[in-house]
């Protein structure tokens, strides 16, 4: 081979050593910023989101048993609208 082949050559290999390395090193970087951002939603995001769940079913439950509570009490008012005369 002539020397300024095997200068290209060389040059080639390098500059695809580097290409692996980057590739292998973005790699890494995905990986962690996946399993950091699973961590992070598994342990701060989820328990105050668990914590409003809980807060939203327990305000929709003392709705319902209020609405339930209070049909007598509009039973009672449309009567009266009823009998009063205009």
């Amino acid at each position: 081979m002539e020397l300024e082949t095997e200068k290209l050559l060389q040059k080639w290999l390098k500059m695809q050593i580097w290409k692996q390395s980057l590739s292998f090193i973005m790699w890494i970087l995905i990986v962690l910023s996946v399993i950091i951002g699973g961590w992070t939603t598994y342990f701060y995001i989820l328990p105050p989101l668990k914590k409003q769940i809980e807060n939203t079913q327990s305000l929709l439950e003392q709705v319902s048993t209020v609405s339930e509570s209070t049909k007598g009490q509009e039973n009672l008012l449309r009567d009266f609208f009823k009998e009063v005369p205009r």
